[in-house]
């Protein structure tokens, strides 16, 4: 196994984040997709991007509806999101490392309905993406918990509407 590319993808996003903080454009992104078909199909797209004077956020929820033709069902919840949710996103970044390591969930690529999570960064022109498959609670932990708040503000944000 070559362990010399994803450490030196990671060292490039840690010198990147070093490098732009506070200021760069940046684009987070967490997709989670998949399941079984029909009723057990799932996908929650979550887009942080921060610009110069904004942070705004989008979750799209899709799920299965079979009362409607394609039989999906789509909400989507956009708004501005706090600044202190970008040193929180560089900080669990810096600390979780999802690009430098591998993760045994990236290797079970094969699973027929598994639920796969995509994980997506560009900072300063450059992208840097992994996809896990069936991934277990404790991979990127402290990410996915973010991605959840994130979420769960972008919705609760216009519940009321």
């Amino acid at each position: 196994m070559n362990n010399s590319a994803p450490a030196a993808a990671e060292s490039e996003l840690n010198q990147l984040i070093a490098r732009c903080e506070p200021n760069c454009p940046l684009t987070f992104l967490w997709w989670t997709r998949g399941g079984e078909p029909g009723p057990g199909y799932t996908s929650d797209h979550l887009t942080i991007t921060f610009e110069e004077r904004r942070i705004a956020g989008a979750y799209i929820r899709a799920r299965f509806d079979q009362t409607r033709d394609p039989p999906f069902k789509a909400l989507q919840y956009d708004g501005d999101l706090p600044p202190a949710a970008r040193a929180e996103l560089m900080t669990l970044l810096v600390k979780e490392t999802p690009f430098d390591r591998h993760m045994p969930s990236e290797d079970r690529d094969d699973l027929a309905d598994a639920i796969k999570d995509t994980i997506q960064v560009v900072l300063a022109g450059r992208q840097f993406e992994k996809t896990l498959y069936q991934s277990n609670a404790a991979e990127l932990a402290g990410l996915k918990a973010f991605r959840s708040k994130i979420a769960r503000m972008l919705y609760d944000s216009q519940a009321g509407r």
